[in-house]
């Protein structure tokens, strides 16, 4: 199964994911990365700090497979 790494970006702050996770598919590991998100915005006590951070999910080689903007969370919550 391949493994996928979902690095946090943005805001002049990078974290990376040295573990990664198994998943079926890039498409598999584009909802974890939203279902994260949207997790990670639920704790947060303000969002506007999350708001310019996007995972970036890469595969083993390092390729961006996927970019998930927090964003993205933060309008499909306000909607």
């Amino acid at each position: 199964m391949p493994r996928f790494f979902f690095h946090l970006r943005g805001d002049g702050q990078n974290f990376e994911d040295a573990i990664g996770s198994e998943f079926e598919s890039v498409q598999h590991a584009e909802m974890a990365a939203l279902r994260a998100a949207s997790y990670m915005l639920e704790e947060a006590k303000e969002p506007a700090p999350l708001e310019d951070r996007y995972f970036e999910i890469t595969d083993r080689q390092g390729a961006c497979q996927c970019v998930v903007p927090l964003s993205s969370i933060i309008l499909a919550k306000a909607s």
